[in-house]
């Protein structure tokens, strides 16, 4: 709970900074350079598809609080990698927390990317019990509760997006009951329709583990 609310705290300003330019929940960012994203802005639990070299490598769910970039889980975006929605490419992986402790990855968006934000709660601390829900881009939505508040430390590869598969890194999570599949990673976990985390993994359908955003936010380089 400690190390959570340190790192909670130094991530304050890269949210805060962040959410000063995003807009309302449900609201639109500026569309300056005309990429048509159809009727679908890239939203919480879309499928976005990481691109090396042309080659597609993996697909997972975005986590979306900002006009300015997406989340999705550190395993399956290595820095560097091109992401597409919809068949159009609106950004690049800036950064990664998988060596940093947290299974977490940032995509810096294009301008003109039609996006559709969420409030998020980077302070967050989870409750035994705290009801909670997850969106995926396979599982779709489900509710639950946290089963372990506690931050602990999991074994994961630092990228699944074959053949970028990287060294066994630790990364801390917290658990709940929800259901959750593959292609589920990255998809976001709230309280109150708030973000407060992502998907990482689980060990069946109905054990998902979860990255904390405000540790996880602080960790990304």
């Amino acid at each position: 709970m400690k190390l959570q609310k340190a790192a909670a705290a130094s991530a304050a300003a890269l949210l805060t900074a962040s959410l000063s330019v995003a807009a309302a929940p449900g609201a639109h960012a500026e569309e300056d350079s005309g990429i048509d994203l159809g009727s679908s802005p890239l939203a919480n639990g879309a499928p976005i598809t990481m691109v090396n070299n042309g080659r597609v490598v993996g697909t997972c769910t975005a986590t979306v609080t900002s006009t300015q970039y997406v989340l999705t889980a550190g395993h399956c975006a290595s820095k560097g990698l091109t992401v597409r929605y919809n068949g159009k490419d609106v950004g690049t992986v800036t950064a990664s927390g998988m060596r940093n402790g947290y299974d977490i990855a940032k995509i810096t968006l294009k301008p003109g990317v039609e996006v559709e934000t969420a409030p998020a709660m980077p302070g967050y601390s989870p409750r035994l019990g705290d009801s909670v829900t997850k969106l995926g881009m396979n599982s779709g939505f489900s509710a639950g509760t946290v089963t372990d508040p506690s931050l602990r430390s999991v074994t994961s590869r630092e990228s699944v997006t074959r053949p970028l598969d990287g060294p066994e890194v630790r990364v801390g999570v917290w658990t709940a009951k929800l259901m959750s599949v593959s292609g589920d990673s990255g998809g976001p976990v709230m309280v109150d329709g708030q973000v407060v985390g992502l998907v990482k993994g689980g060990a069946d359908a109905y054990t998902t583990t979860v990255t904390p955003l405000g540790p996880g936010l602080a960790s990304l380089r």
